[in-house]
């Protein structure tokens, strides 16, 4: 199976779902208004890509690559990022909806989000330091042994954070997320 290389391309409203891209290098590529429905993602290398108003759901991504790559406007329902190779994976989200997507155990040090629905994400084991949620709806999120030292979540909002069961050194909050960090003791607060 020959080894396909992209460099510099546009892709507009193309539909690679269902379908198997790799093994392909991606490099410097722009993907807007695409499909990657049911898509085979494994051995495809993205470097340095943007991907706009794109959609990824049921995307299989064992051994594929993401470094780095920027999502804008994109919904990525259900992604399994944890299967994703971990070697300079790098990744950058504004304004996408990753409801139900997976990052268990992912180095996401430093990562931005922004105007993001991360709702029923799953952050366990996930290193989360120096991470920034801004305007970021974390509804049912999981947190679990998740590293957020110097995370700033001052505009993030409806989560949920054992501070027992994960590191929060130094991580920024906003006072109205309070009740979040405290939620499991059963205490009231009230302004």
């Amino acid at each position: 199976m020959s080894h396909e290389i992209f460099d510099t391309c546009t892709f507009t409203n193309e539909d690679f779902s269902g379908r198997a891209l790799g093994p392909a290098e991606y490099i410097e590529c722009t993907f807007r208004g695409c499909q990657f429905v049911e898509t085979d993602l494994r051995q495809v290398e993205f470097v340095d890509c943007t991907f706009v108003g794109c959609t990824w759901s049921a995307v299989k991504l064992k051994e594929a690559a993401l470094k780095p790559v920027r999502f804008e406007q994109c919904a990525l329902m259900g992604v399994h990022f944890s299967e994703a190779g971990d070697f300079l994976f790098e990744v950058a989200f504004v304004k996408c909806t990753l409801d139900y997507s997976i990052f268990w155990g992912k180095k996401l040090k430093k990562t931005v989000f922004t105007g993001c629905s991360l709702k029923n994400v799953d952050f366990e084991g996930t290193d989360l330091s120096l991470a920034v949620f801004d305007d970021c709806d974390l509804t049912n999120a999981h947190f679990e042994r998740t590293n957020l030292t110097k995370a700033d979540l001052r505009t993030a909002r409806h989560y949920t954070i054992d501070p027992e069961n994960n590191t929060l050194t130094k991580a920024q909050f906003n006072l109205v997320g309070v009740p979040g960090l405290l939620r499991k003791y059963g205490i009231v607060i009230q302004a």
